[in-house]
């Protein structure tokens, strides 16, 4: 299971992705701490951290610029 990894917060998070990690789901979730943990986030180097339901609510994915958010803008 998960239980043996740190866990990582909002800013660490959005920093990893920044730079390459990614979120995935666990298979299952779990209790510990005051909080459910439900992603795993393995970074470019491959460290794994576990991530809370409330920080993956916390973390804005956003694409790399503007145009590709809102194709009509370039028009």
């Amino acid at each position: 299971m998960y239980y043996h990894l740190k866990s990582a917060g909002v800013d660490q998070v959005q920093r990893a992705i920044t730079a390459g990690g990614w979120l995935a789901a666990m298979g299952t979730s779990f209790y510990s701490g005051g909080y459910t943990y439900t992603h795993v986030l393995t970074t470019k180097r491959g460290a794994q951290y576990r991530v809370s339901k409330q920080v993956v609510r916390g973390v804005a994915v956003q694409p790399p610029n503007q145009e590709e958010a809102n194709p009509c803008a370039a028009l």
